[in-house]
């Protein structure tokens, strides 16, 4: 049997092993926060560099967006000395490092990063996509018209399907390169399309859709809605569907 003195010692042990066990608990737990407070930003940067990679397959014109920012610079080369300023202090802080400023200036900096960044990337991507969208781009009418012309259904159907893949892989920027060339073969068979169309109506009708399919906002200038114009649009029910709009203002 253990003596008095010898139960007093294992009670004490089991006490400073219970306190130890809590300090390390505590040191994991703020070593968690910092870990999640970083990674989260730091994600989301990755995600964003791997897209800037895709769109550097983009034409010239579109990559500089990204590659000659001056915000996107500035921004880096901020967050990299917030960066190190913050490893310098968990190199000699660690965990205790969770109540410095350096932890919160390091995490605005990489939030601030990933939004320059990222707006950067989107605008780069929507611009592109504008641009190829508007190459194919095809007044409704005019498409279901195919329909109803002999030997033009098959034309027709080649365009939906191009369209509707185009579409899906246009929602996103996508993570494999190889989407990109598909997008341009996409654009390209359906252009090679819409020159096999046919359309049977009044040039001056002819010449108002084909100045609605190449602008990307779709308008056209007043001086093409002529006479004719306006009544083929009005038998065929189309009336409404269009506004007029001062040069320079933005329609609600």
């Amino acid at each position: 049997m253990s003596t008095l003195k010898e139960q007093l010692q294992s009670v004490k042990s089991e006490l400073n092993l219970g306190k130890q066990a809590e300090k390390k608990r505590y040191i994991i737990e703020e070593c968690e926060v910092i870990y999640e407070r970083l990674v989260r930003p730091h994600n989301k940067l990755r995600r964003l560099i791997a897209e800037s990679k895709i769109l550097q397959l983009l034409p010239d014109e579109h990559v500089q967006m990204l590659t000659s920012s001056e915000d996107i610079a500035n921004q880096s080369a901020k967050c990299m000395h917030t960066i190190e300023s913050f490893n310098a202090l968990w190199e000699a802080k660690r965990y205790q490092a969770r109540s410095h400023d350096e932890l919160a200036n390091a995490e605005a900096s990489l939030e601030s990063l990933v939004e320059t960044f990222g707006q950067a990337v989107r605008e780069c991507w929507n611009l592109w996509v504008e641009q190829i969208t508007s190459r194919v781009a095809i007044e409704n009418i005019k498409l279901e018209s195919q329909k109803s012309l002999p030997g033009l259904d098959t034309v027709y159907r080649s365009y939906v399907e191009s369209q509707n893949q185009l579409n899906g892989l246009i929602k996103r920027i996508p993570s494999e390169p190889t989407a990109i060339d598909t997008i341009n073969s996409l654009c390209e068979r359906m252009v090679e399309l819409k020159s096999k169309m046919q359309w049977d109506v009044d040039p001056e009708v002819a010449a108002f859709f084909d100045r609605l399919d190449r602008d990307p906002l779709g308008k056209v200038p007043l001086s093409l809605l002529s006479a004719k114009v306006m009544a083929w649009l009005e038998e065929h029910g189309y009336l409404d569907q269009f506004v007029i709009q001062r040069r320079g203002t933005r329609h609600q």
